[in-house]
């Protein structure tokens, strides 16, 4: 009876232990990998959703900073074409009558073209006291339009009476209606 028993309980042992080694290779492992890699599709969407959260604060901080944007170039933004430019230079000849300067010289030069923009120089001499040649480029300074100052020569003249000679060459920067939007 031992013999028969012994061969009884294997011929039960190899076939449960034959159907547990394909029941883990053929269906306990491969499901353990779908698992897994539905574990990582899930990790990752959540993921993209945190981003996406972050990315929301990101977007109107970035629309806050261009609408800052936008209004500092509306203040800052002189002339938007030749007309502008006109006003600018009436400007510049009644800051120069305000602050009591003789122009002697007041040419404008040809436009230069420069990406998106035109730069239009202006040489300008005048003449006054040194406190309203002063006042004059402060108020220059100050008026508020976009004025690139290239070049600033300050003389005693004594051709006027022991006034100063000032001779500047100006440019102001207006769009370029061509190549802009």
């Amino acid at each position: 009876m031992k013999a028969g028993n012994l061969r009884g309980s294997w011929l039960v042992t190899l076939p449960v232990a034959a159907a547990a080694v394909g029941f883990v290779a053929l269906v306990f492992v491969p499901g353990q990998r779908r698992t897994q890699a539905l574990r990582d599709e899930v990790h990752l969407k959540q993921d993209f959703i945190l981003a996406a959260g972050k990315m929301g604060v990101q977007l109107h901080a970035l629309h806050d900073e261009l609408a800052e944007t936008r209004s500092y170039n509306a203040r800052r933004s002189g002339a938007k074409g030749s007309a502008g430019v006109t006003a600018l230079y009436g400007q510049i000849a009644q800051l120069a009558q305000d602050a009591g300067v003789t122009t002697t010289r007041f040419a404008p030069g040809a436009p230069i073209e420069v990406e998106q923009l035109r730069r239009v120089p202006l040489d300008l001499v005048c003449h006054g006291s040194f406190a309203q040649i002063q006042a004059f480029l402060a108020s220059l300074e100050g008026c508020g339009q976009p004025v690139w100052l290239n070049d600033l020569k300050l003389e005693a003249s004594s051709e006027y009476g022991g006034s100063v000679r000032c001779e500047l060459a100006l440019a102001t920067f207006v769009d370029n209606s061509e190549k802009s939007d």
